[in-house]
């Protein structure tokens, strides 16, 4: 009687009804804690080609009925599975939060890249002024140097138009530049940008995690 009072308790209870983000955040060190709390008593008390199976049930009376459960299994199941929802709520929330970030990066990127890179090359590329002390960005132009280091004038544009380090438009002479320091893609640059953005994403949350102690990669033995 008291298995079937469990089997009732977890149907008529949806553990993220009502959830927001906020919720999710704010309670984050909970949810980590009742997961990994749930998944140890529930690996304790099934065999592992029940536990391969949790994944998939969505009945806890039917799968407890086909295995023959005892109470103290179902009790254990009626912990994990809505301790599971919630964890893979928080999971999805910080998945969220990241291509956020990324996505906001590819924006500003885009934005940056599209004051600073060369239309006619399709390429971002930093060039070395004989007059300015800080590279500075072709935007217009195509600027060309040998591999004796010497500027190449039949593939170098006469005129050549650049941003400096202000930001300001400058036009100048294919002879006022030294070499060219660097030449990227402007789609190789987005990407850059997201990747950075998903690295400094992650850090931030291996930082934080590591403070509450739920860092999910590294720590989770710590907390077993």
């Amino acid at each position: 009687m008291q298995e079937e009072k469990v089997l009732e308790d977890v149907q008529n209870e949806d553990a993220t009804a009502g959830i927001t983000p906020e919720d999710i955040e704010a309670n984050k060190v909970d949810i980590y804690r009742d997961y990994k709390r749930a998944e140890r008593k529930v690996n304790s008390l099934l065999p592992e080609e029940l536990t391969s199976q949790l994944d998939a049930v969505s009945d806890l009376g039917q799968f407890a009925s086909a295995n023959n459960l005892n109470e103290q299994q179902v009790s254990a199941l009626a912990d994990y599975l809505p301790a599971k929802e919630m964890f893979s709520q928080y999971v999805g929330h910080i998945n969220n939060r990241k291509e956020e970030a990324k996505m906001q990066a590819r924006e500003q990127a885009m934005a940056d890249i599209e004051r600073i890179s060369n239309p006619e090359t399709g390429l971002v590329v930093q060039a070395k002024h004989k007059f300015v002390d800080n590279p500075v960005y072709l935007v217009g132009g195509n600027l060309s140097f040998g591999e004796d280091g010497f500027l190449d004038r039949d593939s170098s544009s006469e005129t050549i138009y650049y941003v400096d380090e202000t930001g300001e438009r400058k036009m100048a002479q294919a002879e006022d530049f030294d070499s060219v320091l660097s030449e990227v893609p402007i789609d190789d640059m987005i990407v850059q940008a997201e990747a950075n953005a998903e690295q400094d994403f992650i850090a931030n949350e291996e930082e934080k995690a590591s403070v509450l102690l739920i860092f999910l990669h590294l720590f989770v033995e710590k907390l077993l």
